[in-house]
């Protein structure tokens, strides 16, 4: 399979809103606006599922901030954050829209979700 996985954070890149986004999870997790980051990140790193799901791809992954998408990538503010997003090179799928984070609840649900809509490319 060739192409690239791009996850887009409801969130800013930088250490300090790193920060204010785990105290948000931990404080109210209710209000917190990105579901990727829930499921993904723990109150200081990377969770231990993600990090093996993430070697284990044959796909290259780009991680980016809603603040990242500017230049090259201003095209993909077009997609509501969170999403998951399959790069083909010559066009973009949406892999897991916004509204599909509200009903994963937990990592490995989103982990199955990516190989079920990457087995239909």
């Amino acid at each position: 399979m060739t192409g690239k996985l791009i996850f887009i954070y409801n969130a800013d890149s930088g250490k300090l809103n790193a920060l204010g986004d785990s105290l948000h999870k931990f404080i109210s997790p209710s209000t917190y606006k990105c579901g990727l980051c829930r499921l993904t990140h723990g109150f200081f790193k990377e969770k231990k599922e993600w990090s093996e799901f993430l070697s284990q791809l044959d796909l290259d992954a780009k991680f980016l901030h809603r603040d990242e998408l500017v230049g090259d990538l201003s095209h993909l503010k077009s997609y509501e954050a969170p999403v998951v997003l399959y790069d083909q090179g010559d066009s973009v799928e949406e892999l897991i829209n916004s509204a599909s984070f509200q009903n994963i609840s937990e990592i490995n649900k989103l982990i199955s979700a990516i190989h079920s809509a990457l087995a239909l490319y």
